[in-house]
């Protein structure tokens, strides 16, 4: 199979599922605490420079950045180890919307009121999780298939 075929299939299978979590950290209940909280603590310190509506607009931007940084450091990198930190940042962006639809109230383990409510459907959550875990596997086999061939190669199979 021709190599950039394969590049921009991984490069596709990342952006989409950076996008699918990105997009779910976003619309998460928890998105919302964060940014009010940091708007209630910037106001509280006297060192709000920017209103509290342009603060919820600067975290999708950062969060956005953060991510396309390590998408295009991974891209260029090419290897397991790399393609791995990208779906733990995934990972890691999808879980406050998944323990939303949970029934147990975990951030009662920290005795904190539920923060998390479902703002989506149960089944665009799924998806997105299904998305970036089989992304994950595909670039995984992709990434190690690779490797293997380089090893053949240098030993003259």
């Amino acid at each position: 199979m021709n190599k950039n075929v394969v590049r921009a299939y991984e490069a596709g299978v990342t952006i989409l599922g950076s996008y699918l979590a990105v997009n779910s950290f976003l619309s998460s209940s928890l998105y919302h605490t964060i940014a009010s909280g940091l708007g209630q603590l910037l106001r509280l310190f006297g060192i709000m420079t920017i209103s509290s509506s342009q603060v919820s607009l600067v975290i999708p931007a950062v969060v956005t950045l953060i991510v396309a940084l390590v998408i295009v450091y991974d891209y260029i990198m090419g290897k397991p180890e790399d393609i791995i930190d990208i779906y733990q940042i995934n990972l890691l962006l999808l879980t406050p919307e998944v323990l939303s639809h949970s029934g147990l109230n975990w951030m009662n383990l920290i005795k904190k009121s539920q923060i998390l409510v479902p703002t989506r459907n149960p089944s665009y959550v799924f998806f997105s999780g299904t998305v970036m875990l089989l992304g994950y596997l595909s670039l995984y086999f992709i990434s190690r298939s690779r490797e293997d061939l380089e090893s053949l190669k240098q030993r003259g199979v």
